[in-house]
């Protein structure tokens, strides 16, 4: 099955995932600063240096989660990933970055 045809899993993120997290929001930010959409790389930094590395503080301890798609046949492969948090914890906002 190619990766588009595949069985999904989807789970809750796990500590070891953080550099691939970290990973990917950086290809991400790099992609979307090269579009019409392009948010600030001080955003991208914001981002990285406040809720994405807080994952467990930020989204699952107050009520919400952070889940990862994956293959069902490699969990280290993501397709995936999307959060949902309940409230803020921290005084510092992304929104605030330019």
């Amino acid at each position: 099955m190619g990766i588009l045809n595949c069985e999904i899993v989807i789970r809750q993120h796990r500590t070891e995932d953080l550099p691939q997290l970290w990973r990917c929001s950086r290809l991400e930010c790099a992609r979307m600063k090269r579009s019409a959409t392009c948010p600030s790389s001080r955003r991208c930094t914001c981002s990285l240096n406040s809720d994405l590395s807080d994952i467990g503080g930020i989204y699952i301890t107050p009520g919400g989660n952070f889940w990862i798609a994956t293959p069902k046949t490699n969990s280290q492969k993501w397709l995936a990933s999307w959060a949902f948090s309940l409230k803020t914890t921290r005084k510092e906002s992304c929104d605030e970055c330019p």
